[in-house]
């Protein structure tokens, strides 16, 4: 079931004739079309995975597209992870401070083991991780400080 949100930019009469009798198809994904510039999401998904399943029915065009849908989804799963990272890591450095404050002793304080934390929930090294959390944390904190305008205008169709 496709709600609302999910098919706000979405062609209806386009997405009824790729989602005719035979199933979804690759027609949307030609220059221009409707899934050619969707956003990331459950729609794109969908439409992507039923394109790539039956790659040998999609023409040059609309197989160049399911691959730009395709790095449109890594992307945003990328930002999600980078994002929830980012959470993670000052969420256990305030509660590191707050620990230290209180006057915990070093190797016992709350939240002091977040890149180990992290480390086995991604099943990576801890020096991975902490790679991880320092890139995740620098675009969280440091980016909208050096470019304001990233946060505050709306998010620009994809093409």
């Amino acid at each position: 079931m496709i709600a609302l949100g999910d098919a706000a930019d979405a062609d209806l009469a386009l997405l009824g004739r790729m989602t005719g009798p035979d199933g979804l198809a690759g027609e949307g994904f030609s220059q221009d079309a409707m899934a050619d510039a969707m956003r990331p999401g459950p729609l794109l998904d969908a439409l992507a995975t039923e394109a790539a399943s039956h790659p040998d029915t999609l023409s040059d065009n609309e197989l160049h597209g399911a691959m730009q849908a395709a790095r449109r989804l890594r992307a945003h799963a990328a930002w999600l992870e980078l994002n929830t990272i980012a959470e993670h890591i000052l969420r256990n450095e305030a509660r590191c401070q707050a620990s230290a404050a209180r006057g915990d002793k070093r190797l016992r304080r709350d939240g002091e083991y977040a890149e180990e934390e992290l480390g086995i929930e991604l099943l990576i090294s801890r020096q991975a991780a902490a790679r991880r959390a320092e890139l995740a944390v620098a675009l969280k904190t440091r980016l909208p400080r050096r470019c304001p305008v990233a946060n505050s205008t709306p998010p620009r169709p994809w093409r």
